[in-house]
């Protein structure tokens, strides 16, 4: 078993504040205490270890894990949301090199595979951006804390940090109404058979609800429903979940059902949400299609801005997703953990931004 915290604090007759201080290499501490401290955590095989130097911090090894299926609209062969994972992956490595710390990035194949790359690599952390199954889960957290970068915060017994979508929801909600809108539809794709499922049905689990957790946008549907439904108002805001077959339904073709379906409300929306930028940009044409002016006729807002910078004024109003404050925050998150292995979970949401663009302007009258 691992030494903990508590352990080497007990060796070394010294408060468990104390050895945290040494180990994380922050914090004054008596240069003989923390040479003993160090020594002791070594000779234990503790893995937060810093370079035994006063004000120094630890050289992290944190290994990403990432699945073996790059996950692809078939139809369109464009990574889905794939500059997302980039900018994460990017401020990661950034802040580890900074303390002389290493990203190393392994593909989720099996549990076997996973605990052959952790003794090879010995890293400090274990960074997620797909959830594996809980039983998978369980043996890893006993040989490395996990940080989960994903929105599926199901599972217990692990961190995670991820975006606050009902922050989110209601950033976009207020940035509407101050421009007139009132009757706001919203609207989402539920994927079956699409390569996060394909993903899902690669292992067993004896946890039903990791079946059942494969929607990449779920908690952001869930945020938006409160909004939607759970509200007392006297304006509309229609919601539109379509399921579409990944095997033989294109983006074009659920996203041209949902735009039938929003043309039918009566009132009709005068603004549409849709969560990811890839899937309101062909909101944008289809609209168009329809003989519909953007924004005149309706405005339409999405998630994930992967095209902020491209243009000083984007075609598409879109929330900014925080993936470099991510990035920036795992480690922390790491070497709080292995500080004091039995610290409580947290799961941490950050705010988002929003970025405006040429698909937003205010309701016709």
């Amino acid at each position: 078993m691992a030494a903990t915290l508590q352990d080497i604090a007990k060796h070394a007759g010294v408060s468990t504040m104390t050895a945290s201080r040494v180990l994380r290499g922050m914090g004054r501490v008596n240069p003989q205490t923390r040479e003993k401290v160090v020594e002791i955590a070594q000779r234990l095989g503790y893995r937060k270890l810093a370079n035994g130097q006063a004000g120094s911090d630890m050289h992290l090894r944190v290994m990403m894990g990432e699945s073996k299926i790059h996950i692809k609209d078939q139809f369109t062969n464009h990574p889905v949301q794939g500059n997302l994972h980039f900018q994460l992956a990017e401020e990661l490595q950034k802040q580890l090199e900074q303390s002389g710390g290493k990203l190393v990035v392994s593909e989720l194949e099996s549990l076997d595979q996973i605990v052959n790359d952790i003794q090879k690599h010995k890293p400090h952390g274990l960074v997620l951006r797909q959830p594996i199954p809980t039983d998978w889960l369980n043996v890893l957290r006993e040989m490395l804390p996990i940080v989960y970068a994903v929105s599926y915060d199901h599972q217990a017994g692990v961190d995670s940090l991820y975006t606050n979508e009902h922050r989110s929801a209601a950033m976009i909600y207020n940035k509407l109404t101050d421009l007139g809108h009132r009757e706001i539809g919203w609207f989402g794709i539920v994927d079956r058979h699409s390569a996060t499922h394909q993903w899902g049905e690669m292992f067993e689990s004896n946890c039903l609800v990791d079946r059942l957790c494969c929607s990449i946008h779920a908690v952001r549907y869930a945020a938006w429903a409160n909004l939607a439904y759970c509200q007392v108002s006297r304006f509309k805001q229609p919601m539109i979940l379509v399921e579409r077959d990944w095997r033989f339904q294109s983006l074009e073709d659920a996203v041209r059902d949902a735009v039938d379906q929003f043309l039918q409300l009566r009132p009709q929306p005068t603004a549409i949400v849709t969560p990811a930028d890839e899937i309101g940009l062909t909101m944008i044409d289809i609209l168009q299609q329809r003989g519909l002016k953007v924004p005149d006729d309706v405005s339409v807002v999405s998630y994930g801005s992967t095209i902020k910078g491209q243009h000083d004024t984007p075609d598409i109003a879109s929330v900014i997703l925080p993936m470099a404050a991510i990035g920036k925050a795992i480690p922390e998150l790491i070497r709080r953990r292995l500080a004091d292995p039995n610290a409580l979970p947290v799961s941490m949401q950050l705010e988002t931004d929003f970025l405006d663009g040429r698909s937003l302007g205010p309701a016709r009258s």
